[in-house]
């Protein structure tokens, strides 16, 4: 699946699984990709999120992740979730319940 970003009058489609996570900043959406590029656009996460594939969860107020680019959750007191790119994002405590839940049901074992 592609995912369509807008700046200004371009369009940038990339496939979703290059999409590493999105941070809402300032009243708009950092897109953090694989290759390192970011993107930012003028729109809000939970509008994002409705338009991603299933792979994407919102975690936190300011967050979504690609789980497939998850690595470990670390539970210490305040959930958080450590992505491949080593960037630790904090899990909302009222998420935390359905992020391991989520990333419970993609293991391979």
């Amino acid at each position: 699946m592609k995912v369509a970003i807008r700046q200004g009058s371009v369009f940038h489609f990339v496939e979703d699984n290059e999409v590493i996570r999105i941070e809402a900043h300032n009243g708009q959406a950092i897109i953090y990709l694989i290759n390192g590029e970011t993107y930012k656009v003028t729109t809000n996460l939970t509008k994002m999120v409705d338009n991603l594939s299933n792979s994407f969860l919102k975690i936190h107020r300011s967050h979504i992740v690609n789980l497939n680019h998850a690595s470990t959750i670390i539970d210490s007191g305040k959930a958080k979730l450590m992505m491949n790119d080593s960037t630790v994002l904090p899990i909302s405590k009222s998420l935390k319940t359905k992020v391991v839940e989520c990333l419970e049901s993609m293991k391979d074992y």
